[in-house]
């Protein structure tokens, strides 16, 4: 696993444990991981079956960043995911 800064995530318990926390949170957070300014935030799209058809993000810079970000990112996702015809379970 390459790293692109001491931020970047380069091992396989490192990577599990963030996956781990993605799935618990719902969204995706990468912290200084490419770029030392930047701070990104992602959520999924889901298809009508259900499944992952998508993600929408949003990069910022690092001196923006909010709490209010990842709520928003999310509300994204699940309002293009009911665009699409998802139904919420």
């Amino acid at each position: 696993m390459k790293r692109f800064t001491r931020h970047t995530i380069t091992t396989p318990k490192a990577l599990r444990t963030a996956l781990a926390t993605v799935r618990r949170d719902g969204y995706a957070i990468s912290d200084r991981q490419i770029e030392t300014i930047t701070y990104s935030m992602a959520a999924p799209v889901h298809g009508p079956n259900g499944d992952v058809v998508a993600a929408v993000s949003v990069v910022v810079p690092i001196e923006t960043r909010t709490d209010t970000v990842p709520p928003a990112v999310r509300a994204g996702g699940r309002a293009i995911s009911r665009a699409l015809g998802r139904r919420t379970p």
